[in-house]
């Protein structure tokens, strides 16, 4: 539900966002740095110029549990392009799947990630089949995501992941319990339509 992890990013993340805090001994430094971030950086960090570093910070914390998280692309301008978790898919092409899972390439040797392939929507907001999309090293690529569960695992796995067959469950047993009652409802007005009109003995 949105309203419920919006409520989380709220706690997590206030109403500035996470801002670092300059520490050093130059406290003139210290005071431009951080008017830097504040003013200059973060209302433009974007690379879509849509939303601020504060609202990127909210989107990452409140799709965690339901996405995963985020990732974040660096650009070469210093800008970040935030990038949908399932728009990291695995490849099409057989070269390109070698060693990648579900859209990681990881070296199988020591089982460090190398990079990621992302892929673009198109005009339907779908994902095109038969494509590789872009690969996007590691170090191009923070991922704000929920640290894995097992040593082993690649990808990331929403928090609300365990008890999502259970709230499908309560849906659907909402959803036929709400079907009977209607029926019943209409069974009984017919019941006593007829019965006023001496229809039934």
């Amino acid at each position: 539900d949105n309203g419920v992890c919006d409520r989380i990013a709220a706690f997590a993340l206030g109403a500035t966002g996470l801002r670092p805090e300059a520490l050093t001994r130059d406290d003139t430094w210290n005071t431009a740095a951080e008017d830097w971030w504040n003013r200059t950086y973060s209302p433009s960090c974007d690379s879509r110029g849509r939303v601020s570093m504060w609202q990127m910070q909210w989107q990452a914390v409140s799709l965690r549990p339901t996405m995963g998280g985020v990732y974040w692309q660096l650009l070469s301008d210093g800008t970040i392009r935030p990038i949908e978790t399932e728009r990291i898919r695995q490849p099409a092409s057989t070269d390109a799947k070698k060693n990648c899972t579900d859209g990681v390439k990881v070296d199988p040797n020591i089982g460090r990630i190398l990079g990621y392939y992302v892929h673009a929507r198109d005009a339907d907001g779908g994902f095109p089949l038969g494509k590789d999309g872009t690969f996007v090293r590691a170090e191009n690529m923070i991922p704000v995501i929920r640290p894995p569960w097992r040593p082993d695992q690649i990808r990331e796995i929403a928090d609300f992941a365990a008890i999502v067959p259970r709230v499908t469950d309560l849906r659907e047993a909402n959803k036929h319990t709400l079907n009977t009652l209607k029926t019943q409802s209409k069974f009984l007005a017919f019941l006593e339509s007829s019965g006023a009109s001496g229809g039934i003995g």
